[in-house]
């Protein structure tokens, strides 16, 4: 699939910031080769998230799923990413 692209068409055709949950692919829980989950047609990791993000957000935060700050080397799963319009 295009990532990037719906991601950019979200992020633009947003009114303010985008809330987007999803998988860390860095957790030891998650399979690397097939996501578990067969709605999930790719997971990723945090760089990998952040890199598509970046093209078209102004700011990007990162929170685990009791919405704390983590960082990008984090193995918490699911994640919650800010994305800033």
């Amino acid at each position: 699939g295009n990532y990037q692209a719906a991601l950019n068409n979200l992020i633009a055709s947003s009114r303010g910031d985008v809330w987007v949950s999803t998988p860390n692919l860095l957790a030891p829980a998650l399979c690397k080769e097939q996501p578990a989950n067969p709605l999930h047609e790719r997971e990723f990791t945090p760089e990998e998230f952040i890199a598509l993000a970046r093209e078209r957000a102004s700011g990007i935060e990162i929170y685990d799923w009791h919405f704390q700050t983590v960082d990008a080397d984090t193995h918490e799963t699911p994640l919650v990413y800010r994305l800033r319009r």
